[in-house]
């Protein structure tokens, strides 16, 4: 695998003094002066965008600032271009991280986690397309996000939900290749966990098929559940 790492308070007293002695001078001479009256001032400003976002906007802007931030490298502007699938979401949490996945006009498949760092890489060359017409599962990477993100296929099936140690985890599909036969698949966890995860297939009865251990490259965090 080919991998790069994309990485003022003025004080007046003067004119103070100044106004202070106009003001007795006045006086001395049974002027009669008004008193003068508290000023206030209304902060007319608008609210800052951050603030006036809802949590929907707030991801979506970041998702897009993200395959924007990705658009401008080089390697992805040439070889690693995605195909016309383009990205795929494989996770997000408010503005402050955002995973991508896409596959290059040649099939490989890559992935990028942007966040206080940026993370960016393609395999080398196309991943294996299924070998038989059983369904079955496939490994495809393990990366570092928040937490963990763990990316799978299914061939010849659709996954419907993920589990790990049975704790039940977000799923998201994300590209398909093979000619439609194989679909992948993210689960992202927000902290290092440990465990298996599990995906069923949509067509029941057929079991669940464990896929995968969770630690990947970090062997830290508490079990799943």
């Amino acid at each position: 695998m080919q991998r790069r790492l994309a990485r003022s308070v003025l004080g007046v007293t003067v004119a103070g003094i100044g106004i202070a002695a106009l003001a007795a001078c006045t006086a001395s001479a049974g002027v009669k002066t008004a008193k003068p009256t508290p000023s206030t001032t209304t902060d007319s400003s608008p609210p800052s965008p951050a603030a006036s976002m809802s949590r929907a906007e707030e991801e979506a802007a970041a998702i897009e600032k993200a395959r924007s931030f990705v658009l401008t490298l080089d390697n992805v502007k040439g070889k690693d271009a995605p195909s016309k699938q383009g990205f795929a979401v494989a996770a997000v949490e408010g503005s402050s991280a955002v995973a991508l996945t896409w596959l290059t006009t040649d099939g490989r498949f890559c992935h990028a986690t942007i966040s206080g760092f940026s993370q960016i890489a393609c395999d080398s060359r196309p991943k294996p397309p299924p070998g038989s017409e059983t369904p079955q599962l496939v490994r495809y990477e393990g990366d570092p996000w928040l937490g963990w993100i763990e990316y799978f296929a299914a061939d010849h099936e659709k996954a419907v939900s993920a589990t790990c140690n049975g704790a039940p985890l977000p799923i998201r599909q994300l590209q398909t290749t093979a000619d439609g036969k194989r679909t992948l698949y993210g689960v992202a966890f927000t902290e290092r966990r440990k465990g298996s995860i599990t995906a069923p297939y949509s067509a029941a009865p057929k079991p669940p098929r464990n896929i995968s251990p969770v630690d990947g490259l970090y062997a830290e965090g508490p079990d799943c559940t």
